[in-house]
């Protein structure tokens, strides 16, 4: 894909984003393990169970493929109501084209989609109607916080992480505004995933990490005010045809 900026000078570190997913071969080689089923992973015992065993949050879990003009990449995304998934900008953006599936590997039609001009963030349309959403929290999460990732890191199954909010810092990726640092596991296809509270509703969409275990997320203030602003959204044309 066009951009895919993977260091960057951070927390006197070197943040190797999870934000670049994954890159894999060409387009027309479509990776192997997309559209796997997921096996459900352990949460918290107050979040209400849902089918099959899965939680809500791990059935509002999206994969997402972007098929970019320069190879293809994976990240992951969460429903917020019935037709419409949150990601990364950085995900969607440069595509060719772009596909979705849900935790159990039932395929997804993506309608639209536009990203936010301020913070790595993208949103995608969905014709089918999603089956859980989940809810934003009204602010942002507080240094010491519980802090819950989940989302399909290499492409691959659901996988629920969790740590603690360890401060608010400055986007050094991208430059735009403050981001939270936390201490949750992520890996290459996570971005986009989205970071949950102790009462299971969404604090932040994880876009990087770095070498030390850090991981960094877009406050949900942020993403609030995308959705809420038209002025805070670009269009997300394609990028680029194959003959």
């Amino acid at each position: 894909m066009k951009r895919t900026p993977c260091l960057v000078l951070a927390l006197g570190g070197v943040l190797t984003l999870t934000a670049c997913g994954v890159v894999l071969s060409p387009p027309e080689a479509i990776p192997t393990p997309w559209g796997e089923e997921a096996t459900p992973s352990p949460l918290p015992s107050s979040f209400p169970q849902g089918p099959l065993g899965f939680e809500d949050q791990e059935i509002a879990a999206v994969r997402v493929l972007n098929e970019g003009c320069e190879g293809i990449g994976t990240g992951s995304g969460f429903a917020i109501d019935e037709h419409t998934v949150v990601t990364n900008r950085h995900v969607i953006e440069n595509h060719y084209k772009l596909s979705a599936t849900m935790f159990d590997g039932t395929p997804l039609t993506i309608t639209d989609s536009y990203v936010s001009n301020w913070g790595d963030l993208g949103v995608l349309t969905i014709e089918e109607e999603l089956p859980v959403m989940v809810t934003l929290a009204d602010a942002d999460p507080a240094p010491g916080d519980f802090v819950q990732v989940v989302g399909y890191p290499e492409g691959n199954e659901l996988r629920v992480t969790e740590g603690t909010i360890l401060a608010e810092v400055d986007d050094e990726l991208e430059g735009e505004g403050q981001v939270f640092a936390t201490t949750a596991e992520a890996a290459p296809g996570s971005s986009g995933s989205a970071a949950y509270d102790n009462n299971g509703t969404v604090v932040g969409v994880l876009y990087a990490g770095d070498n030390y275990g850090t991981t960094f997320i877009v406050p949900v203030e942020m993403l609030l005010d995308l959705l809420n602003n038209a002025e805070r959204r670009d269009t997300n044309e394609q990028a680029c045809v194959y003959f």
